[in-house]
């Protein structure tokens, strides 16, 4: 909060923009007390906004911020179209890997699985070759692997996400690989016994 975005150069307004959208939606999803949350996706939304008022329409910075916004308002087939175009113009590696993770929720979301795995599969394989350790598109492989019956490999996911969370250090992070890495273990176990 102590920058003053009017100093920033127009790339540098957009990463400082989109870093608070992110870290207000990431609070929202960390935090499950409803009038909190609440306040956080509210602000998250206010600096997509910000982000499209700024830059113009179709362009990276512009898609990205529409994207992330009607994703995070649950819009989730508007929002694929943005994603789409972003996958068609240039950006890093993160960004890239991030972009595929969030196309792949959206059609898990809109039941259109089997794009759904194949973007997941792209942001794991981005991750995984760039050393990008954000570990969330490893996090919902083995979240769905574990749901189609591959307890093994789910296993070995879930445990290179934690290696990655360990190196990465995200706490929210932490809690959805707490949440699935019980369930994965215990089903590995019975395998091992039997």
């Amino acid at each position: 909060h102590g920058v003053d975005p009017k100093l920033l150069n127009p790339r540098q307004q957009f990463e400082y923009y989109f870093l608070m959208a992110r870290s207000n939606f990431d609070l929202t999803d960390y935090n499950k007390i409803h009038d909190f949350s609440e306040y956080y996706k509210t602000k998250g939304l206010k600096y997509c906004d910000t982000i499209m008022s700024r830059f113009p329409k179709n362009s990276y910075e512009y898609l990205s911020g529409k994207g992330l916004k009607l994703l995070r308002s649950k819009q989730y087939q508007a929002a694929i179209a943005p994603y789409e175009q972003l996958l068609k113009m240039k950006s890093t590696y993160q960004d890239s890997a991030i972009n595929y993770s969030c196309l792949s929720y959206l059609y898990f979301t809109v039941k259109k699985p089997d794009l759904g795995l194949k973007y997941l599969l792209k942001s794991a394989i981005i991750d995984n070759t760039h050393s990008i350790k954000e570990s969330l598109a490893l996090v919902n492989l083995a979240k769905y692997l574990y749901g189609k019956g591959s307890v093994k490999e789910a296993f070995t996911y879930i445990h290179n996400a934690i290696e990655d969370n360990n190196f990465y250090g995200a706490k929210q992070r932490k809690v959805e690989i707490s949440n699935i890495l019980p369930i994965i273990e215990r089903d590995k176990i019975n395998d091992i016994e039997k």
